[in-house]
C-alpha cells in the first residue's frame, strides 16, 4: 500500500506545484528534500538492536524448484509490464491521444491510484478465507485485462477501474512465493525481484519502440497482452508446476 499511497499523492503534488507556478527542476527539489527533513526528525528514535543478526546458510533450489520460480517470475514481469507501462504513459494517453487538459489528465491519474490503494487496503484488511492466492491471482490477470481493453477501446473510466483488480497481483504473488517455499523463499523472492526489474528496463523500451511506430494508443495494448498472458500461464500452471 506504500507504493499505491505514494503513487496517488504523487500526480496530485503535481497538480498543486502547477498551480503554484513551480517548474519540474524546483519540484523535484523539494520533493528531495522532502525525506531527507524527515530522516533528520525521525532518525535519533531509531534505534539498533544490540544483538548481532546471525548469517543463515543459503540452502539451493532444486532443478524442479527452478522451473516454478521461471514461472513466477516471468508472470511477475508480465504483470508489471502492464502496470508499469500504464501508470507511466496515462497521462501522456489522454494528454495526446485523448486532448485531456494537464489538470484533467493528473486527477484521472489519481482516481486510478485511488483504486489501487483501495484494494491494497482491502487484501491487507479484509481476509478472504474461501479464496486461495492462486484463485486472487486468477481474477486479478483475467479483470485487469478485461478493464484495461475496455478502457483502450471505450472510455478512460474503464481503465481507471482497472486499479482496483490490479492491485492484489503482485503482494499475493509475492505472499505465495514466501509460502510455497519455505525457509527457500529469499532466494525465490530474489530471483522474481530482479528478474522483474531487468524485464521493466525492456519494457520501456518496446513501449518507446511501438509507440513511435504506431502510436501510443495501440502500444498500451501490449499491457492488455501481458495481463492475457498472465491469466493464460495461471490456467496452464498445474502443467508445468507441481504448486
Amino acid at each position: 500500500s506504500m507504493y499505491a499511497m505514494a503513487s496517488l499523492i504523487a500526480p496530485l503534488t503535481a497538480t498543486v506545484f502547477r498551480l503554484l507556478d513551480l517548474n519540474w527542476r524546483m519540484a523535484f527539489l523539494v520533493l528531495a528534500l522532502w525525506p531527507w527533513l524527515l530522516l533528520a526528525g525521525i532518525g535519533q528514535y531509531v534505534k539498533r538492536s544490540a544483538t548481532d543478526r546471525t548469517m543463515e546458510t543459503a540452502i539451493p533450489l532444486y532443478a524442479n524448484e527452478w522451473k516454478t520460480v521461471w514461472l513466477f517470475a516471468l508472470m511477475t514481469a508480465g504483470y508489471l509490464w502492464a502496470e508499469i507501462a500504464v501508470t507511466t504513459r496515462i497521462v501522456l494517453w489522454l494528454r495526446a491521444d485523448l486532448g485531456y487538459q494537464p489538470n484533467t489528465a493528473n486527477f484521472v491519474m489519481s482516481c486510478f491510484f485511488a483504486m489501487f490503494l483501495g484494494g491494497r487496503l482491502i487484501f491487507s484488511v479484509i481476509h478472504f478465507p474461501t479464496w486461495s492466492n492462486w484463485d486472487v491471482l486468477l481474477g486479478s490477470s483475467f479483470l485487469s485485462a478485461l478493464l484495461l481493453a475496455a478502457g483502450l477501446l471505450w472510455h478512460p473510466f474503464f481503465l481507471v477501474l482497472s486499479g482496483l483488480p490490479m492491485a492484489p497481483f503482485y503482494p499475493v504473488a509475492m505472499d505465495q512465493i514466501n509460502s510455497q517455499f519455505g525457509e527457500k523463499g529469499n532466494q525465490a523472492l530474489g530471483f522474481v525481484i530482479g528478474f522483474g526489474s531487468l524485464s521493466v528496463v525492456f519494457m520501456h523500451l518496446v513501449i518507446g519502440w511501438t509507440t513511435d511506430h504506431w502510436g501510443l494508443t495501440h502500444s498500451l495494448w501490449i499491457c492488455v497482452g501481458c495481463m492475457a498472458a498472465v491469466f493464460v500461464a495461471l490456467l496452464l500452471r498445474p502443467r508445468f508446476s507441481r504448486a
